[in-house]
């Protein structure tokens, strides 16, 4: 089904706050919580070629993969969120303040693209953001509402048998995992040997 299988549409977007193992251990998820309002998810590979010359010519090329970079714009990103991931606080007069020079926290997003024949729903394991932009303007006839936005890298993570930066699933790839997947980070699960 995934070859003839064509995705749009956006929707279901979560994030999971991440704890990093210790010694190149992976490390720990918490339970993914909503991120309502999503809007769109730009996501660009970022990759490079490393090739090695002999017998004049490439020899052996290296693909190196780095992960993906891009724009996650939500309706507004949530106070929990900015303050579970960008360490931002409420000060005791309830007014949300900007933490600068505080360590942000990784985070698992998550989220489910509409199919031509089944939605897929996508983990990206190690994620990072900046600070949301938003473009304000002065109300004329309309409203004048915009998104937010946030830079956001994905870099890849060692399972032990394989590297990545995300996984998807169907419902017909199985659907036990498929109808759980916003409960918790999914993990990779090495393939068994057949004969």
């Amino acid at each position: 089904m995934r070859e003839k299988q064509m995705t749009y549409g956006f929707d279901k977007c979560y994030y999971a706050p991440y704890t990093e193992g210790v010694a190149g251990a992976i490390g720990k998820w918490e339970k993914p919580k909503l991120l309502p309002g999503a809007v769109t998810l730009g996501l660009t590979p970022e990759s490079s070629r490393d090739p090695f010359f002999a017998d004049n010519g490439e020899f052996v090329v290296k693909v190196l993969d780095n992960g993906f970079s891009g724009n996650l714009t939500l309706g507004k990103f949530p106070d929990e969120f900015l303050i579970a991931i960008l360490n931002w606080v409420y000060d005791n007069n309830k007014m949300l303040i900007e933490s600068a020079n505080v360590q942000q926290k990784h985070f698992a997003l998550l989220f489910e693209l509409m199919g031509t024949v089944e939605p897929v729903r996508v983990v990206v394991y190690h994620c990072s953001g900046a600070k949301p932009t938003k473009d304000i303007q002065t109300t004329t006839t309309t409203s004048g509402l915009t998104g937010e936005q946030m830079a956001i890298t994905a870099t890849t993570l060692d399972f032990g048998w394989i590297t990545t930066a995300r996984a998807s699933i169907t419902k017909s790839d199985n659907p036990e995992d498929f109808e759980k997947f916003f409960t918790k980070v999914m993990l990779p699960t090495q393939p068994t040997e057949t004969e």
